[in-house]
């Protein structure tokens, strides 16, 4: 949780940025043709979560967490 709750921060929004936008130029101008298009759009992805500031592998990494301690004591109890 402590690398999500960093990259809330301004220094991790920047790097989202960075990333997003090197991969919008590397599909575009290096790949190119349908993957170059696919990597562009993928690319959105951590541009839009920085500019937003939304984490949407936060929610997936609590519930992960909130099933293993659920597994880990019933475990536990049997």
């Amino acid at each position: 949780m402590r690398f999500l709750d960093w990259m809330s921060t301004p220094p991790g929004r920047v790097i989202r940025v960075f990333l997003g936008i090197a991969l919008i130029s590397l599909g575009l101008a290096v790949v190119q043709g349908v993957g170059g298009v696919l990597i562009a759009a993928f690319g959105l992805v951590p541009l839009t979560t920085a500019v937003v500031n939304v984490c949407p592998i936060r929610p997936l990494v609590e519930l992960w967490q909130r099933r293993g301690r659920r597994v880990t004591l019933t475990q536990v109890r049997n």
